[in-house]
């Protein structure tokens, strides 16, 4: 599947359910962070940030969730054994309906 497409198809059409049940004093968080598969980085944060905020919500605020380190999180034997992987922390955004 084509990520465009999918944001477009499936994330899109979740944005607009959250605006369309979510109460005018409710909130709406989103804890994401950017993809990396097959060697190609997906703009996750970016892109549904904006298509959020274009779907009539305001940015409230960010937090930063710092997760623990994961040993299975690098492919690497070598890093594997030594303790070291790539960065966890992931954003939470923190929206509200204008």
């Amino acid at each position: 599947m084509e990520y465009q497409y999918w944001l477009d198809s499936w994330f899109k059409p979740t944005v607009d359910n959250c605006k369309r049940y979510l109460k005018d004093t409710g909130t709406f968080a989103l804890n994401i962070k950017d993809a990396k598969i097959n060697s190609k980085v997906y703009p996750l944060e970016k892109d549904m940030v904006a298509m959020i905020i274009d779907s009539g919500f305001e940015l409230v605020d960010t937090l930063t969730l710092k997760n623990i380190k994961r040993n299975f999180g690098s492919k690497s034997w070598d890093k594997h054994t030594m303790g070291t992987v790539d960065n966890t922390d992931e954003n939470i955004y923190i929206f509200r309906k204008k």
